[in-house]
């Protein structure tokens, strides 16, 4: 090979080096927390903005989930309309229990009943609680949650890119139609 090809060669490894560098996270890394979270500030309603959907929520619309204390741990009370504004309300209550008492950040949510749990990580959450970010340590699902029905492009957009650095496939998340 002639000496222009060698460093044509070597200079995309090396770029391509760079590049795969760039993602913080590898996938099996483990999810970062958010710092301590205050509970009660926590509960109550949040507006679902954005998903990687599952198999029940594909069609969903005006999708809320509701946080509640109770005794045990945490309701946790997921609500939409399916396939369209106005369409059949669909309601499903899961319970967790926070793995981290203290910073509060890490839940174990049993989806119908024992054994069926799953990892629940508060992966982030704005200063003044307007906006949470949950996802689950094997980046498979993701839900970016506001108390209101939209938030700002660039605070979403800083998501979506927090998101792909902790490894993520961002092209799966779709947003939540809200009105």
């Amino acid at each position: 090979l002639s000496c222009g090809i060698m460093k044509k060669i070597l200079l995309a490894v090396c770029l391509l080096a760079v590049l795969a560098g760039c993602s913080t996270f590898r996938k099996d890394d483990p999810l970062p927390v958010a710092g301590q979270i205050n509970l009660d500030r926590f509960m109550g309603q949040w507006h679902v903005i954005a998903v990687v959907p599952t198999i029940l929520d594909r069609s969903a619309h005006n999708t809320t989930k509701t946080y509640e204390r109770w005794d045990r741990g945490i309701k946790i009370a997921y609500e939409f309309e399916k396939g369209e504004f106005g369409g059949e309300l669909k309601s499903y209550n899961t319970k967790a229990v926070v793995d981290n008492p203290g910073i509060n950040s890490d839940w174990e949510v049993r989806i119908v009943t024992w054994p069926f749990e799953t990892d629940y990580k508060i992966l982030h959450i704005e200063d003044d609680y307007s906006v949470a970010v949950i996802g689950q340590p094997s980046r498979k699902y993701v839900w970016i949650m506001s108390r209101t029905k939209t938030i700002d492009d660039p605070v979403y957009s800083d998501i979506i890119l927090y998101l792909q650095d902790l490894g993520y496939d961002v092209g799966k998340i779709r947003r939540i139609p809200q009105r």
